[in-house]
């Protein structure tokens, strides 16, 4: 069903991509889903890449740290996939679109994020940056384009669907945003759950499976 407030995209997605994440980090959502652990900022966003990240300094030297090729060789065998997600026309086209395989890097705390790019709310544009939407097919969705939701390509779906929205889980009970790898233009950007305000305001209610809010997020990133 659809949320009173919903952020999930309604137009048709304009690209697809390999979202792709550090083993380190899915092992973190995994355990968290499994034993409900809330993690706040502090303690969840560590990682084997350079350290906590706990201030804007941080930010700024993990930002680096992915924009450094050595580096990604060095940590690439230690990605793997998240999802397979869904850009829409408010993507950027230039110089180039987004990464058909865009990599995250790290987690931060939220309230940094916002503190740091001056944001006012999750999906709004500032002046530092400018914002997307990126999602996966919500449940009902799955459901009208599978007339058999027992075939193999609907359990494709809902498995990959449920991965990404575990994710997003994570990071809005953690109050985290993740920090996604500089790509080969130079374009930094920052995973975002839908609700997240920066300020402990925004909503953590993640349990209703057919919340289709738990299927997107906002992909924030620097205009070049």
């Amino acid at each position: 069903m659809m949320s009173r407030h919903s952020h999930y995209p309604k137009d048709a997605p304009a690209a697809k991509h390999d979202l792709l994440y550090p083993s380190w980090l899915a092992h973190l959502v995994t355990h968290n889903n499994h034993h409900g652990n809330h993690h706040n900022g502090h303690s969840a966003a560590t990682t084997d890449n350079n350290g906590p990240i706990t201030t804007i300094e941080d930010l700024c030297q993990s930002l680096l740290q992915s924009s450094d090729p050595s580096k990604h060789h060095q940590h690439q065998h230690r990605h793997e996939k998240l999802a397979t997600v869904y850009t829409y026309r408010d993507a950027p086209t230039r110089p180039k679109p987004l990464s058909r395989a865009p990599r995250i890097w790290n987690v931060c705390p939220s309230r940094l994020f916002f503190a740091a790019t001056a944001h006012s709310s999750s999906h709004s544009s500032s002046s530092l940056l400018q914002t997307c939407r990126m999602a996966v097919k919500c449940p009902s969705a799955i459901l009208r384009s599978n007339s058999n939701s027992d075939d193999d390509k609907s359990r494709r779906d809902a498995t990959n669907s449920r991965s990404f929205s575990s994710f997003v889980r994570y990071l809005k009970r953690s109050r985290l945003v993740a920090v996604v790898a500089c790509d080969s233009v130079g374009r930094i950007g920052f995973l975002v759950p839908p609700g997240d305000d920066g300020g402990g305001n925004g909503t953590t209610r993640d349990d209703d499976d057919d919340d289709d809010n738990n299927y997107a997020a906002y992909f924030h990133y620097a205009p070049l």
